[in-house]
This record gives C-alpha cells, structure tokens and sequence, in this order.
C-alpha cells in the first residue's frame, strides 16, 4: 500500500498529521558542499563549502538576495548541478552520483513547468507513466492530489484556460503525487500577485504540515521565509550568515548583513567601555548601558554595532529607562502606522514604526524624546 493511499479516509481526504518522529531523524546532509563555476580568473565560487541538516518532516528556508547561492544549493540537491566538492547525503546515503531522475525528490518551479499540450490530468500524471504505473493506480493517486488541491472539476482542461493560482496548484499536485523523499521549491510563488501568494503561501504550509513531507524551499522574499519555515538559513555570497528558527532570525541576528537583510533595523555604533564576563557596557549616546556580549569578544575601547528594530522604539514614553532627545525629521501617515525619522544628537538618523498612530500624531520638526528599551537592544561586532 503507497504512503499516499495509507493515509487516505473513504472521502480520499489526506489525514492531519503534523506530530515531529521522535528521533528527528536527518533526511537530507550537505557536507562541506561547493560549487564552482567559471575556470582561469573567471572562476566564481557560488557555494561556498555550507554544511546543513534537515530533519524528518522540516520545512527549511534557503533565503538570500540575488546571486547568494540559494538557488545553485538547490539545483544541487536536485542533481541539475554537479558538486564541485563536498558530499549530499539523503537518508545517510551519499547521493552526488546519482543522476537527477532517479533521485526520490520533486521541485515545483517558479515556471509551473506545466506541459501547454497536456490537460491537467496529464500534466499531474506525467511522471506516474514515466514509472509505468498502471492506469487504475493513476487515476487513484490523481484522485487523491485533485481533491487535496481543490482542481476538482478542472482535470480535462489546458494549462492557457487556468489562473496562476491554478497552474501552481497543478505544479504542486504533479509534484506531490509523486510521493517525494523531499520536495523542493524554487521560488515558487514570484509569478503570482501579491495577494494570491499570500493565499498559497498559506497553502503550501499547510499541505506540508499535513503531510509531514520534508521540504527545501528557496526565496528571496523575507515575508515568505518567515511565514512558512520551521528553520530559515540566510545565505550571502555563498556562504551561510545563520540557521534558525524566524524569531531567532529576527530577534538574535548573527551578523549585521542577517539583521538587515530580515525586517528593518537601525544600526547605532557605541564605543565598548568595559567588559564583564558576558556583559558588555557601552557608551549609548553619553548613556551607559550593560547588554549581552552575545559571544563577541569585545574589549574596551572597541567600536560595536547596537542593533535595534524600528517597531522597537518609543516617542514620548515617561517613566522610560533610556531616553535619548531629538527631533522629526520626516513623518509619513500610512493609515495602520506611521513611519518616523528621527534625528538624534551627534548627528545620528534612526527609523521608528508607531503602530499607534492615533495615540499622538508627531509633526515634521518636533521635539521628542526617543525611548529605547533596553530589552530590545542587541548587540554585534562592528
């Protein structure tokens, strides 16, 4: 009985079930991966010797601005690329030798892919004939994805006759009947308006987590990575910047480049003033203050990086334990929330968010006073 059928009831609906397997056990290992391309002086190396594992039933983030690597670590995976060091393991088994169509992966591209020739039935069962799978087995496994992707009643038709939203939704049925060691999407939603990819964005979670199939997922839309991701690696020139969970992404930055490539933040420079075991303190503005050395090895006379996220900071705030005067440089009213900029003594500019715009409206040239919770206050090396 295949993986799909086991878990189908008589309605032929997938069963939740998004419980972690005890043992966590590793399906996919990148070893001291890279990839080079070019030779002579053109050579350039888009993978730079990573190491990643994902675990049964994850769902990892590849995110990464253009040209960081994100992509080419995929199309490894995938076998389109050959490694030009470093091993891929899949369930402990290294895999670089095996060649792209006998690898037990599918990916789901930004193209949909979608055969124009072939209605949808045909598209979702393309690959099922490729196995040779009898055509009674077919139709089953298509009757389980259709109704799993809400394309019941669309089978007979051609992929120029759907939305968007059905073309990938035909992708990502082609993909999962297939029933994947691993599923792989590279930046599948980037054809679609904003408001849709929201939507199968919302979808595409949920089918992974109902599933429990372990997914590789490549973007470089942060809101997409935060949304959908048990674990999002940033990756920059090539090389891995942090691992985490997104509240750890977004609230302990391992570099400058992740806390401002993830959200919006402001960077302040303070001189260290001293240094006691894992707290640092620093000259914030002729305030001092103690935070976390969060590992850096900061001595005194060090200049270091205080990164504060602009929704973090307050105006007018009594009773606020650091409180650093300046004025509106510039205020944008955008309905749900206004956008400052503030300039501050010594010629500093930061950004605040006010999700309360109604609370008291700042007029271009106010004073204020700007109040920064210490608790909101992180700390990198310059």
């Amino acid at each position: 009985m295949n993986h799909l059928t086991k878990q189908i009831e008589p309605n032929k609906t997938l069963i939740h079930n998004t419980a972690k397997p005890e043992s966590e056990t590793v399906t996919l290992e990148l070893r001291n991966l890279a990839k080079m391309f070019g030779s002579g002086k053109s050579q350039h190396l888009a993978v730079d010797h990573i190491d990643l594992e994902v675990k049964q039933g994850e769902f990892i983030t590849i995110l990464g601005p253009s040209g960081c690597g994100k992509t080419t670590t995929l199309r490894l995976v995938a076998g389109f690329e050959n490694a030009t060091s470093g091993d891929i393991l899949l369930d402990g088994n290294v895999i670089n030798e095996v060649p792209a169509n006998q690898r037990p992966m599918t990916m789901v591209f930004q193209s949909y892919a979608l055969f124009p020739h072939m209605s949808v039935f045909e598209n979702i069962a393309y690959g099922l004939r490729i196995n040779k799978l009898s055509q009674q087995m077919i139709e089953e496994k298509i009757e389980i994805v259709v109704n799993l992707m809400n394309l019941v009643g669309l089978e007979d038709r051609m992929p120029h006759q759907l939305s968007g939203g059905q073309q990938q939704r035909v992708a990502l049925a082609r993909a999962l009947v297939m029933e994947p060691r691993l599923l792989l999407f590279d930046e599948p939603l980037s054809n679609l308006d904003a408001k849709l990819r929201i939507h199968m964005r919302t979808e595409i979670r949920r089918l992974q987590q109902r599933l429990g199939i372990t997914s590789l997922y490549v973007t470089h839309d942060q809101a997409e990575a935060m949304g959908l991701s048990d674990r999002i690696v940033v990756m920059n020139n090539g090389q891995i910047e942090q691992v985490g969970t997104p509240p750890e992404i977004y609230l302990k930055p391992a570099s400058a480049f992740v806390a401002d490539f993830i959200g919006r933040s402001n960077f302040i420079k303070c001189t260290v003033l001293n240094r006691d075991y894992d707290l640092v303190s620093l000259d914030f503005f002729g305030e001092t203050v103690k935070l976390s050395a969060n590992g850096h090895a900061f001595e005194r006379g060090d200049t270091a990086l205080i990164v504060v996220r602009p929704e973090s900071v307050r105006l007018n705030v009594e009773d606020s334990t650091l409180t650093i005067p300046g004025h509106i440089k510039h205020a944008e009213y955008l309905g749900t929330y206004v956008e400052y900029e503030v300039e501050l003594e010594r010629g500093h500019f930061i950004s605040i968010t006010d999700w309360n715009p109604l609370s008291a409206l700042h007029a271009e040239g106010a004073e204020v006073q700007v109040c920064f919770p210490p608790e909101a206050l992180y700390v990198l090396a310059e």
